[in-house]
């Protein structure tokens, strides 16, 4: 009985921590620099309202780039880390 209520209480916590958005780290394409556009699935392109690009970042990735961006908690916006040259 004690296992189960175990059991029960990490499924739950577990559930609550996807659900809440933590940080994690996903590949894009660049579709368009002004304005900055990123493809991350077929369905979804991210546009400037949900991206902050580093210093870094801002002065080398082109139309066509593979980006790495790390996700904000909460899923709201994304930071475009660097341009991804392999893989």
């Amino acid at each position: 009985m004690a296992n189960n209520l175990t059991q029960l209480i990490k499924k739950c916590a577990m559930e609550a921590f996807r659900a809440s958005k933590p940080s994690d780290y996903i590949v894009g394409k660049v579709v368009s620099l002004l304005p900055l556009k990123v493809q991350v699935s077929q369905q979804i392109t991210l546009d400037e309202d949900f991206l902050l690009v580093t210093n870094t970042a801002n002065n080398i990735i082109c139309t066509g780039d593979k980006v790495l961006m790390i996700r904000k908690a909460g899923g709201k916006q994304y930071v475009i880390v660097d341009k991804v040259v392999s893989g």
